[in-house]
């Protein structure tokens, strides 16, 4: 196939339909400018093989109700699928100003069995096998979900990652 005079295998317009099919945005209505409009523009496909090589676009994805929520509200939300093991990630994305963050981490804070990270302004809680990381980076709140999620330590270059624009 030959798409804007660049020949394409069948498996690169398959990786690219299932790249598009995870990502879930809110429904059709533009996202804000400040907010990455697809999941690459969220976090480049350099950054999510090098955070691990084993994720891949999950084409079933289907958005928790948190990350359901932050899509109605303007948001982004991606899932990827580790082909290794089959655990579930997902990055949800939305504009906050600091103080409705300030609401957003005060409710997340009082959640059972949640603590305040330590490298980001955020917090990281675990129940039932799934780890939820809530963070405020450059006015973006963001919200990792997983069950291979335990610790800080384990999405923080994921956060560092993400494909920003400068404010």
């Amino acid at each position: 196939m030959t798409v804007w005079g660049r020949s394409l295998t069948l498996g690169a317009v398959a990786a690219v339909a299932i790249t598009l099919a995870s990502c879930v945005s809110s429904g059709g209505v533009a996202t804000p400018a400040d907010v990455p409009s697809s999941c690459d523009e969220l976090i480049s496909n350099q950054n999510l093989y090098e955070y691990n090589p084993n994720l891949a676009a999950n084409p079933a994805y289907e958005p928790s109700p948190l990350a359901a929520n932050i899509v109605a509200e303007g948001g982004i939300s991606c899932g990827w699928l580790n082909a290794s093991n089959g655990i579930e990630l997902s990055m949800t994305m939305r504009q906050a100003g600091p103080d409705e963050w300030q609401e957003i981490r005060a409710a997340a804070a009082d959640e059972a069995g949640s603590t305040p990270l330590t490298k980001v302004d955020g917090v990281i809680s675990y129940s039932e096998g799934l780890g939820v990381v809530q963070a405020y980076i450059s006015g973006r709140w963001v919200v990792i979900e997983s069950t291979g999620v335990s610790a800080e330590g384990d999405v923080l270059m994921l956060l560092r990652a993400l494909s920003l624009p400068s404010d």
